[in-house]
């Protein structure tokens, strides 16, 4: 590990992400140094490259993270397997940062009774980051959801819609739809995404005219990659390959007691198939469809369409410079992207009561999956 002598964020994180983004103050190129999974697999500690994530509901003290393999105890049904969007740098296409595609968004009051919020043509790049708390989308995609739910924006930009969506529909979820070959849609219940209005307003009343007003757990973002955080991953288990760019994904079995590990294989190419428990979660294969084909180990591999490199306007990574094709410093970029901050209404430092989560802003992007580069 490395050793941070100046911050620009005061909570220690740890990342495991992809080199790129590691912290560094070295020249350019940056010092890049082996990082806390790079050294699992040289150790001999685990095979692949790779590792999985359950965080488990919002009423959990404690969720697992497995480094080298999946347990499919922590799942329903079966994995569905996507290719990470790498980023376009300095006229360079890397993998950087843990990002997919998100194609739908939709508010369903019971099964079979789902009314979306996107249209068809809907298409984002997101990063899967367990070091943001809240989910950061279009201001155009909030502004219609909220709208959706009859609530209301206060003047400071956040959302908050009526608490009895919460605590009188047991069966509301928000249904995340992701992949453009085979689909997944994730289903988080109300409860992980609609808190006590508090979280936004620190215990005053907030400017918004709703009878009983609870705080959404969205936030709006100028321009891509967006933000799926904590709120939107407690509700999916992630396989995050590293050496392959590969992300599964599977619906999280919520308040999971047993294991069932399977360790990956160092010559894997592919995230192995395994069913997990009785399933709820929705595959939708969509007409372009992957094509199936065994890999010779019993499992199954995908092959998906090219995937359009995203590009992040401003300060969303350290950029490339154009005289040496290297890394600029990422200390540099750290600062620029906290100093945006205050334009946005996605920064707020109160605290979740259930689960005793920070609300934490934009700062926290790519932090601890996508690498940990503010940490400089």
């Amino acid at each position: 590990m490395g050793i941070a002598y100046e911050s620009t964020l005061s909570p220690g994180l740890l990342g495991i992400g992809y080199d790129q983004n590691e912290a560094s103050t070295g020249d350019i190129p940056p010092f890049v140094y082996s990082s806390v999974i790079d050294s699992l697999v040289t150790q001999g500690l685990i095979s692949l490259k790779a590792y999985s994530l359950y965080l488990d509901d919002l009423e959990a003290s404690t969720g697992s993270l497995l480094f080298g393999g999946l347990d499919s105890d922590k799942y329903q049904g079966n994995l569905v397997q996507m290719p990470i969007i790498p980023q376009t740098v300095g006229g360079q296409t890397l993998f950087t940062a843990f990002a997919v595609d998100m194609v739908s968004l939709a508010v369903s009051s019971s099964p079979g009774n789902s009314t979306p919020v996107t249209q068809s043509a809907f298409d984002i790049p997101v990063i899967l980051d367990s070091g943001t708390t809240l989910t950061y989308v279009p201001e155009s995609l909030l502004l219609d959801l909220v709208n959706q739910l009859n609530g209301a924006v206060d003047q400071h930009g956040f959302p908050f819609v009526d608490c009895s969506l919460r605590d009188g529909n047991a069966g509301l979820t928000f249904d995340f739809g992701l992949g453009t070959s085979d689909r997944i849609v994730i289903k988080v219940p109300a409860a992980e995404l609609i808190y006590d209005s508090d979280v936004y307003t620190g215990g005053s009343t907030p400017d918004v005219s709703l009878q009983n007003p609870c705080a959404l757990g969205f936030q709006a973002q100028n321009g891509a990659p967006y933000v799926l955080g904590d709120n939107f991953l407690r509700s999916a288990y992630v396989v995050y390959d590293l050496k392959n760019n590969l992300i599964a994904l599977g619906q999280t079995n919520f308040d999971s007691t047993t294991s069932s590990i399977l360790d990956f294989s160092a010559d894997a190419t592919t995230i192995p198939v395994r069913s997990g428990v009785a399933t709820s979660a929705v595959v939708e294969p969509t007409a372009s469809g992957g094509t199936a084909t065994t890999d010779g180990s019993g499992g199954e591999t995908t092959s998906f369409p090219s995937t359009t490199p995203f590009t992040i306007p401003g300060n969303g990574l350290p950029t490339l410079s154009s005289s040496t094709d290297s890394f600029a410093s990422p200390s540099n970029s750290a600062s620029s992207s906290s100093s945006t901050q205050k334009s946005s209404p996605a920064v707020a430092s109160a605290q979740l009561d259930r689960g005793g989560l920070a609300v934490v802003g934009i700062s926290l992007i790519f932090a601890v999956l996508g690498g940990g580069w503010f940490l400089a």
